[in-house]
């Protein structure tokens, strides 16, 4: 057994890639854990120690003056998006490692191309010129964007890409990872529920364009949606269903899962 805290790992090939995401809920907070803490706030630490090749983590809350810190990972490309009005709130990342020219995954890691947010609205300023967007600048836009339409036009999107919520990565190899952190509308508004249906459906959009495209998706992070019976806490609480095994989702399911549906329908 590891000692208390610890966490268990192998030894990875050196020609297979490692892909690792967290939810960390504050980039500071997530280093007051075992083993972390021990680790001086170094995310290099923190890869090597998992053996990590591609790297996405959520809710960074972190502030534009410390994105240097925490983007200035050596042996790694770093993405960091955070949000424009929110300060302190939501933000993601995407770190992909630098391997050395002799290695295997040397020219399958080298990164293409990389975007902020699932639209394509955004963009690089070029010094004090303009941002020109993804969508019009195609030596920096991945692709795989929808057109206009009366779900998507340029206001709402420019909103749904305001709260640093995805950054997206193209490889050599071709693959595109994509690091989200989708909205969870934890005040059950139906502003909220609005922003965030229509967040989630612009984003597998966006996915399905790009697979046409032939690309292989990569899509990492924290969804906020809740597939089975037991990723459903408000329900298990409302429906006063214990967890016994924190495992055994497949027998809850089929003793709870009808009576549950009832009483999600009738909500």
């Amino acid at each position: 057994m590891p000692p208390s805290g610890q966490i268990l790992r192998d030894e990875k090939p050196e020609n297979t890639l490692r892909f690792l995401t967290f939810n960390v809920n504050g980039i500071r907070t997530f280093f007051h854990y075992q083993p972390f803490s021990q680790m001086n706030q170094s995310l290099g630490s923190v890869f090597e120690y998992f053996q990590a090749d591609i790297i996405t983590f959520q809710e960074l809350k972190t502030e534009k003056k410390s994105i240097f810190k925490w983007g200035k990972v050596g042996g790694f490309y770093s993405f960091i998006s955070i949000p424009q009005i929110k300060k302190g709130y939501s933000g993601v990342g995407c770190w992909i490692r630098i391997p050395d020219s002799n290695h295997p995954l040397y020219r399958a890691l080298q990164v293409c191309k990389a975007e902020e947010g699932i639209t394509g609205y955004l963009g690089v300023k070029n010094g004090k010129q303009p941002a020109v967007s993804y969508r019009d600048d195609t030596s920096q836009g991945i692709g795989g964007y929808d057109s206009l339409d009366s779900d998507l036009d340029e206001k709402t999107a420019l909103e749904l890409d305001s709260e640093g919520r995805c950054v997206m990565v193209e490889l050599a190899c071709g693959i595109v990872v994509i690091s989200v952190y989708c909205p969870a509308n934890s005040n059950l508004s139906e502003k909220g529920e609005l922003f965030r249906m229509r967040f989630l459906r612009i984003l597998f959009r966006r996915i399905r364009n790009l697979d046409k495209m032939g690309k292989k998706i990569v899509l990492m992070g924290d969804l906020n949606v809740c597939r089975d019976l037991i990723d459903s806490a408000d329900t298990l609480e409302q429906l006063s269903i214990s967890i016994v095994d924190p495992m055994g989702g497949k027998e809850l399911e089929a003793q709870r899962n009808e009576e549950a549906m009832r009483f999600i329908i009738k909500e």
